[in-house]
């Protein structure tokens, strides 16, 4: 398999597990909670014992046709909670100081860690990345277009995407993809958690104590799930620039060695 093949069967296996895990799963979630919650207030008898009654006299063509519906249902609903999710990650991004990447912080950090020399080594092979690290603190974005995720389209983050998708195509071992599943994952979150905690007001009403009490549990669920999306996202920015140099610095070191063969040393890494 070809390093491009190779990159594109990664690339369309992690859509396909983001996919599953942050829409499809959540959305079945929350329609599970909707009917819940639904069948509680309508029905005296169990959620379980209903549900079997109304499908008992299901057969295989329409039992299968109701699963295609909810599966299709699931998956509209679950995409929809998500990027509303990372509009409201963006909002408070924009609005709360030190959210944003600061590229002054980052070039010291990666300085500290690797040395000038080598920062500015890597930067000078990377001209690009260069120039949108410079405008990134120099130039305002000229119009305010939103990208996936919750961005906005300007020099920083096209900077995150060209140090996203370098080490995720010539040495994908230091590719930040497992933040990208997290952060997916946690965003979906939102959508359930907030469901789940109307249902447990609902149900649990004659008991005011216990509604408040439940409240409480969930807003604390729900902001430390939203401090973990933001200091995730932070992560995520920060590692895929810092792995791109990593990545420079180790070829350097491998062309070093006497007898290697640096072109599969550097490259082929996973």
């Amino acid at each position: 398999m070809s390093a491009v093949a190779g990159t594109l069967s990664r690339r369309f296996t992690l859509y396909v597990a983001i996919q599953a895990v942050s829409v499809l799963v959540p959305g079945l979630v929350m329609i599970a909670e909707i009917g819940i919650l639904v069948i509680s207030l309508r029905h005296s008898a169990g959620v379980l014992s209903y549900v079997a009654g109304q499908t008992a006299g299901l057969n295989g063509m329409l039992s299968l046709l109701l699963t295609i519906i909810t599966l299709a249902i699931a998956f509209v609903t679950g995409y929809l909670v998500r990027e509303a999710a990372f509009k409201l990650l963006g909002l408070i991004e924009r609005s709360a100081r030190g959210a944003r990447l600061d590229v002054t912080e980052l070039h010291h950090r990666l300085t500290m860690m690797f040395g000038q020399k080598a920062v500015d080594e890597c930067l000078a092979a990377q001209p690009v990345l260069k120039r949108l690290l410079v405008q990134r603190d120099t130039e305002p974005s000229v119009a305010a277009i939103r990208v996936s995720g919750g961005h906005i389209d300007g020099p920083g983050y096209q900077a995150f995407v060209y140090s996203k998708m370098w080490p995720r195509t010539y040495a994908p071992v230091l590719g930040v993809d497992r933040f990208e599943v997290e952060i997916n994952m946690l965003a979906a979150t939102l959508g359930p958690v907030t469901l789940l905690v109307v249902d447990a007001l609902v149900l649990a009403r004659p008991l005011w104590w216990l509604s408040v009490l439940l409240a409480m549990v969930g807003a604390g669920m729900l902001a430390l799930v939203v401090k973990s999306l933001l200091r995730l996202r932070q992560t995520e920015r920060v590692d895929s620039l810092r792995n791109l140099v990593q990545n420079f610095v180790m070829r350097q070191a491998a062309a070093r060695y006497p007898g290697e063969n640096t072109e599969n040393s550097a490259v082929e890494v996973d």
